[in-house]
């Protein structure tokens, strides 16, 4: 292989390397958007539960294993 053929050659791999990088950066971007949504409506939901002021009993059900 020549210096040509060769230069040519790490310069596809380097590309290729960067498009893979760029898919991978966009994938886990989109993946943390999903988790903060996620959170954020755990949050919500814990923030409108009904919950009865302490020392009120028969509004939760407890059970452990």
């Amino acid at each position: 292989m020549d210096l040509t053929s060769y230069i040519a050659s790490m310069s596809v791999s380097m590309a290729q390397a960067n498009v893979a990088q760029s898919v991978s950066t966009a994938m886990l971007s989109k993946s943390i958007d999903s988790i903060e949504q996620s959170g954020a409506e755990v949050v919500d939901l814990i923030n409108s539960a009904d919950i009865p002021p302490a020392g009120v009993t028969g509004h939760v059900l407890n059970i452990k294993a």
